[in-house]
């Protein structure tokens, strides 16, 4: 893994929840760039990455993660992660 599991409490994910859903698509698309993801060599980033579908994957898995972030903010929950 990329270290220990590690967890926010809720008033922090109450901040998270705040930073992330302020990022709309045309905000994330500004910062989003395959080639400085490969230089940086950011998995699952391949070499013939199309730029334009990469993106849309991407977004796709950030909606989710705001979705996520927002109800657990509603809900007063912790959020315990970890990335292997």
């Amino acid at each position: 893994g990329y270290g220990p599991a590690t967890h926010f409490t809720p008033e922090q994910v109450c901040a998270a929840s705040k930073a992330i859903n302020a990022t709309d698509q045309q905000m994330f698309s500004k910062k989003f760039s395959v080639d400085a993801m490969r230089k940086a060599d950011i998995y699952p980033v391949q070499n013939m990455e199309d730029e334009d579908e990469f993106f849309e994957y991407v977004w796709s898995f950030f909606e989710c993660v705001q979705d996520f972030y927002s109800r657990a903010a509603a809900e007063g929950m912790f959020v315990i992660f970890y990335i292997d």
